[in-house]
Formats: structure tokens, sequence, C-alpha cells
């Protein structure tokens, strides 16, 4: 089935934040490396493997946010397909945004603008409310930006939830 409209949501100015995340997250792949070649070569004689453990961990997880939030800075996008009677929003450029959500036209179904999400690393985002659930999007876009996209989905949704 070939979706009427395609709207591709893609962020414009931040790529320096993106590098300089990138550059975090190769650091923090590097700190990973010399700690998983010290604990096989055992490089840390006298010392509890288990200390270097918890050490480890905790570094691979921050390493994968970090490469995360870089990927998406560079080169993420948000594509929202329009079909005849959904939607679907799926964010395409980064490590764990693989699969899309769909939304069904229905008169409940709303684009909201979010001022600051919980951890307030992002300050303008949109968010999908819906009988089949929600999705945050639009994530670096200007509030000019953010506000045009609203206006433009919830008059689309209007129209095809009159269908």
């Amino acid at each position: 089935m070939k979706p009427e409209h395609i709207i591709i949501i893609k962020k414009e100015d931040i790529i320096a934040t993106g590098i300089f995340f990138l550059l975090a997250g190769i650091g923090s792949v590097f700190l990973i490396g010399v700690f998983i070649y010290g604990l096989i070569f055992d490089n840390y004689k006298g010392e509890s493997t288990g200390d270097y453990l918890s050490i480890l961990i905790p570094l691979i997880i921050g390493s994968l946010i970090v490469n995360q939030i870089a990927l998406w800075r560079i080169n993420g996008k948000d594509i929202i397909k329009v079909y005849d009677n959904f939607l679907t929003i799926q964010s395409k450029g980064s490590l764990f945004h693989l699969n899309p959500k769909s939304f069904r036209f229905e008169p409940t179904l709303k684009v909201n603008k979010i001022e600051k999400d919980v951890l307030r690393i992002e300050k303008n985002n949109m968010l999908i409310i819906g009988l089949d659930g929600f999705r945050k999007f639009g994530q670096g876009l200007t509030e000019r930006q953010i506000n045009y996209k609203i206006e433009q989905l919830n008059k689309l949704i209007e129209e095809k939830s009159k269908r």
C-alpha cells in the first residue's frame, strides 16, 4: 500500500552538538576497549575483576546512550507516512529507533507541543496521542518549525478523521 503523503522532519541546527557527542562516544568506546583488554590479558594484577566490571558495565551503557544521541543529532529524522485510514511515524538515523508506530485516524488523535521533557534535554518536541498510544517526535526543531508542523498535522488528522 502506497502512502498518500510522506512528511520528513529533519533536524537542521544541531550538527556541532552531534559532533561533540560523537567524539565523546568514540572516547567512551576506546575506554571500554582498554578495560576489556585489561580484563582479558590480566594487566590489573592483584585487583578484583568485579571492581573493573562495576566500572565497565555503566561505561558500556553510557557509551550506548552517548552514541545514540550523537547519531540522532547528526543524521536523525522522523518520517511520517499518511495512508487512507492511519499514519505511521518512524524515526531513522540512530541505534534504537527501529519500529514505526501506527495511529488510526480518530477524533481523539492530536499532535501537541512538549515545552520540556522529563530530562530537560530537548526544549521542544512534538507528541502525538491517540487511542493507539503515543509517540514523541520532532526533536531538534525550532519553536516556529514545531508550531507549523503541529498545525499541518492536526489539520490533516482532522480531515482524515471526518471520513
